[in-house]
């Protein structure tokens, strides 16, 4: 299950469905990943939206399109947790892919 693309997924939902304390899952995934549980997930989110991005058959999808499948709530978050995992926008992600499929 990609869990990440519940939109209104928190540390206390994610626990529950994986059966454990809340405190527990925090903890193992600051100590395991050095992150918070939002930089966690996000993390997915921006690996998800990146795929969609380089597939030639989701050309189609606007940003937006790609907001919403990649399970961020907002447009701003996902512009700012992908520019920090990625260093650039998403618009010149998708440019600079489309580029190295052509060449």
């Amino acid at each position: 299950d990609k869990l990440f693309l519940h939109k209104n997924l928190t540390v206390q939902r994610f626990a529950d469905i994986v059966n454990l304390p809340t405190r527990e899952v925090s903890q193992a995934i600051n100590t395991q990943y050095g992150s918070n549980f939002l930089e966690f997930v996000n993390a997915f989110r921006v690996e998800e939206a990146k795929r969609l991005l380089r597939d030639d058959e989701q050309v189609h999808l606007t940003i937006g399109d790609i907001i919403r499948k990649s399970g961020f709530n907002s447009k701003s978050a996902f512009h700012r947790f992908f520019k920090r995992f990625t260093g650039t926008t998403p618009t010149a992600y998708k440019e600079q892919s489309a580029s190295e499929a052509a060449g």
